[in-house]
């Protein structure tokens, strides 16, 4: 989670915590594990939750479900964050759409009319777990350089203040909506997107409330951007590789021009000295978090989007980060070493690699026609065999009966030369994956000398760098017990 992140969680926790009398229980570690020791702790029999649609979420909240309903613990799980159930929204043929016009314009509007917003839930029979509970400050969402605070004048974070921007927008920036949310500085954006993505607002009301204020472009708009939102979960929900693979597979192999003047050109364009400098320094200080997390982790933090901030750096006359710096030359100097070994070894494995391709092209076809060789047989022994199963047995005439004999014999006959195709598709399949390694295998050992000792790194290249990874860390500690 990035530091953006952490921080609005710490004030949407504050906030209702304190909306809940000070009475919120905050727990770390497995969920399944807590869930139960409050179950047991409060003598529960039922177990309520709204419903989450990432991959990992419904992997996680259903091995919970699975596990609780064992133990005779009831579960009912809910739709709280969404307008439409991802299933329920599907073209005619059952399969779920791709695109986002017919998604919304032909599945959402003609589907039922989303959940209207429920009252305000009375707490007045909620129970008080009196086990121990971490604060909120156990969490450490907040962080150590406090840059947050000119970030928390601009947001007025919790369930109060998220209704009371949604109001506001609603009254007077949703009639320049479709024009105007091009420009964030104006007063046209809805600005509700945190809150609805941490839960102190759903989407329902929003929905409605647009909804009430009429029906014209703006509020169209709008309406839309919100169907953005389930068109997203819906995709997400259906492809649950989605953040890993793309959705179609044309972009797999999608061109890449390797030029490194286009690319040094395109950086002078577009890449100023400081953030060059930022990039250098984000590089150093994720170097030193390998060596010496304890004291670098808090200078560097990530946002949404998974891009590292500078939070606060170390004084340049650090002797720690000096001993870092040190540290990084030599790896450095084994990286070009390791590069000068390479290049000369690109050059000696051209034609290995070469032959190697050719191989690998011939076994992979070879491959491919046994296999489809194997099908074919199998099909046509098993059909073979039916039918002169059939034959022998009703056929009405001694020639229709040996004939089916025939078939029977000749069915068998196919089916086993479909497996000694089979078999002879392994032993390819062998060779592909000996042929996959051959370039690995050729990989040497290196030799470092160092001021005390001289070392051998042996293995892949991954290997190796690992290896010597290892050794930098025992310099590393060695040279801070001098300090």
């Amino acid at each position: 989670m990035g530091g953006a992140s952490r921080f609005w969680l710490h004030h949407s926790l504050k906030n209702l915590k304190e909306n809940l009398n000070e009475n919120l229980s905050i727990y770390k570690g497995d969920p399944l594990q807590h869930l139960l020791e409050v179950i047991d702790r409060n003598n529960i029999t039922s177990v309520y939750w709204n419903r989450c649609y990432e991959p990992w979420r419904i992997k996680r909240d259903t091995e919970i479900k699975s596990a609780l309903e064992s133990k005779g613990i009831s579960v009912f799980t809910y739709n709280g964050s969404l307008l439409w159930e991802p299933w329920t929204i599907k073209k005619d043929d059952g399969t779920p759409y791709k695109v986002f016009t017919p998604f919304y314009r032909k599945g959402c509007l003609n589907s039922e009319e989303p959940r209207r917003p429920l009252p305000k839930v009375s707490t007045s029979n909620f129970i008080v777990d009196n086990a121990p509970s971490l604060n909120l400050e156990d969490l450490s969402l907040i962080p150590a350089f406090r840059w947050d605070i000119q970030m928390e004048s601009h947001w007025n974070i919790g369930e109060i203040g998220a209704y009371e921007r949604l109001t506001q927008f609603i009254d007077s920036g949703i009639n320049h909506y479709k024009e105007g949310r091009n420009f964030p500085a104006k007063p046209f954006v809805s600005r509700i997107s945190p809150h609805i993505h941490f839960g102190e607002l759903s989407p329902n009301q929003a929905w409605y409330l647009a909804k009430e204020k009429g029906s014209d472009k703006n509020i169209d708009h709008f309406l839309s951007e919100l169907g953005w939102r389930e068109f997203s979960y819906c995709q997400l929900y259906f492809n649950p590789d989605l953040p890993r693979k793309n959705l179609q597979s044309k972009f797999d192999t999608f061109p890449w021009e390797d030029n490194p003047k286009n690319l040094l050109a395109w950086k002078k364009e577009n890449i100023s000295d400081e953030e060059v400098t930022a990039i250098r320094t984000v590089s150093e200080m994720l170097f030193a978090q390998r060596f010496s997390p304890d004291i670098f982790d808090s200078y560097l933090t990530t946002d949404r989007d998974g891009v590292y901030q500078i939070t606060s750096l170390p004084a340049d006359s650090d002797p720690v980060l000096n001993r870092i710096r040190d540290i990084r030359e030599r790896d450095f100097m084994f990286i070009d070493t390791v590069q000068d070994y390479y290049a000369t070894y690109v050059r000696q494995m051209r034609l290995p690699y070469d032959s190697w391709r050719e191989q690998s092209y011939h076994e992979t076809i070879t491959l491919r026609e046994l296999e489809a060789s194997a099908k074919r047989r199998f099909i046509a022994g098993a059909a073979a065999v039916v039918g002169g199963l059939a034959a022998a047995t009703q056929g009405s005439n001694y020639a229709t009966q040996a004939g089916g004999a025939f078939g029977v014999g000749a069915g068998a006959y196919l089916i086993k030369s479909g497996f000694d195709k089979q078999a002879e598709a392994r032993i390819h399949m062998e060779a592909l994956e000996e042929l996959g390694q051959s370039l690995e295998n050729e990989v040497a050992p290196q030799v470092i000398n160092l001021e005390d000792r001289t070392i051998t790194l042996s293995g892949s290249v991954e290997e190796q760098y690992e290896q010597w990874r290892e050794i930098l860390a025992d310099l590393y500690a060695a040279e801070i017990g001098q300090l």
